[in-house]
């Protein structure tokens, strides 16, 4: 996958959680990002954002992937 396709991937993400959770003021997006077995390639179907952090780890537990939680703050 190449950086741009997974810099798509994580707008939409954050895009979707914040039409979802009407977010309007500064906040922190938590993005997780599952890798597959082989530990670099993004299983895209996966990657999800909230804007909890307590979430973000539990859907990790859920997870039978190598990951990565990004944080992202709006400005």
């Amino acid at each position: 996958m190449k950086k741009s396709e997974l810099q798509q991937i994580i707008k939409e993400e954050i895009s979707r959680v914040l039409r979802e959770n009407e977010v309007r003021s500064s906040k922190i997006i938590y993005t997780v990002i599952p890798y597959f077995s082989n530990g670099y390639e993004v299983n895209q179907n996966d990657v999800k954002s909230f804007t909890d952090y307590k979430k973000a780890e539990e859907y990790t537990w859920t997870l039978n992937y190598h990951f990565d939680v990004i944080e992202n703050e709006l400005i």
